[in-house]
């Protein structure tokens, strides 16, 4: 997995799903994890896996180009959001994520991104198909230069 300037959006996600996928508890215990998603996913289809579920956006841009003009900085933004059901998992995954982002055994699994820092929204909700539905959002700065 190496970020490149032909997949610059869609490596980063699946580096941030991978890591996710194999560092944070799913509370569900889904076999398949099928909890992290690219966009908010259809809650009334019948294959929905339920709650809690991540959604995970990623943005760039660039800064310091080189003298080559294929290469610069590209600053990534990951947001990953935590929806769930029950207000407490939501803090838990929340605790977890920000946890493993900052352990540094870990994060060798993120080495394609550089300078990693963190933040958080503050705990809210949302009315879902009827439901209220508690989330938090964590945002993830990480810098590549190619």
């Amino acid at each position: 997995m190496v970020i490149n300037n032909q997949n610059l959006y869609s490596e980063a996600y699946t580096i941030l799903k991978n890591f996710i996928n194999g560092n944070i508890t799913d509370p569900t215990g889904r076999y398949k994890k099928q909890w992290i998603h690219p966009s908010m996913p259809n809650i009334t289809d019948q294959k929905f896996d339920g709650y809690p579920f991540i959604v995970i956006s990623v943005d760039l841009n660039e800064t310091a180009q080189a003298f080559d003009k294929s290469t610069s900085n590209k600053v990534y933004r990951a947001l990953v959001t935590i929806y769930s059901d029950q207000s407490t998992e939501v803090d838990s995954i929340a605790d977890e994520i920000l946890s493993k982002f900052k352990d540094e055994t870990l994060t060798t699994n993120l080495n394609e991104f550089k300078s990693i820092s963190v933040a958080s929204s503050p705990f809210n909700y949302e009315i879902i198909g009827g439901r209220k539905i508690h989330k938090r959002a964590i945002g993830m700065i990480g810098v590549k230069r190619i």
